[in-house]
């Protein structure tokens, strides 16, 4: 399965440092590829406890080292289930060292003409198909669990105040609750990965009209663009993988 990536992660126009952090890695040996595929990550650390960029870096750099040495017979259930267990972990051991930290972690793994997807937090990724764009994650926040109860109009949530309160992340405790889902890619599919910094600040139908009609890698660049002249007060990161 040969799928290429693009990504770009901005500091934005407010915020002094970024404390998103994006990834993409497959196996150079083609044979290591068609056995164990290739992964996406992205982390958008909390912010207002200190060390949200060591959180994010530290939860995407477990991803890499654990996906670099799986093996091709283990089942991505148990693969997932590592990853987000020692991310959890290492996190919040480093957490009792150096301060409260914690983060959001999404992760793509493309294997056997499929993507398997995981996350926590409210970093999102869309599938786009034959024109249309799908949301595949449900975002863990205060927000959201609002627009599910009724209480709040979707329209309404990005502007609210407590539209960054997460009500699950990786790192707060030593272990996390993800979601997970699998489908099988067709031709064309692409899947985009992006931090809160994005969608808040981009309509989804506006993020499908970038990826359309531009390379992947302007489309990547425009999108960024567009959240900025927008004022984005957070950190922007998005992946497009085809």
């Amino acid at each position: 399965m040969k799928i290429k990536c693009f990504q770009v992660s901005s500091t934005g126009t407010v915020r002094d440092h970024n404390e998103d952090f994006v990834a993409f890695w497959e196996p150079e040996d083609f044979q290591q590829l068609q056995a164990i595929g290739s992964v996406a990550v992205l982390a958008d650390g909390v912010g207002g406890e200190g060390n949200g960029d060591i959180a994010s870096r530290l939860a995407v750099e477990t991803v890499l080292a654990i996906f670099k040495e799986t093996k091709p017979e283990t089942a991505l259930t148990g693969l997932v289930r590592q990853i987000f267990d020692e991310a959890s972990a290492k996190i919040f051991q480093a957490a009792q060292k150096q301060g409260r930290m914690s983060t959001t972690l999404l992760i793509s793994i493309f294997r056997d003409d499929k993507v398997t997807i995981a996350h926590v937090g409210d970093s999102r990724a869309y599938l786009i198909r034959a024109g249309k764009i799908k949301r595949m994650t449900t975002d863990h926040s205060y927000t959201s669990l609002q627009v599910k109860l009724g209480l709040l109009l979707e329209r309404n949530a990005m502007t609210s105040q407590h539209r960054s309160t997460l009500t699950r992340c990786v790192g707060a405790e030593p272990f996390c609750h993800y979601d997970i889902s699998t489908v099988a890619l067709e031709k064309d599919d692409i899947i985009l990965q992006c931090s809160d910094g994005l969608y808040g600040f981009v309509l989804d139908d506006e993020i499908l009209d970038a990826v359309i009609k531009y390379h992947p890698g302007e489309a990547c660049k425009r999108l960024i663009e567009q959240a900025e002249r927008r004022q984005v007060s957070d950190n922007v990161s998005v992946q497009i993988i085809q």
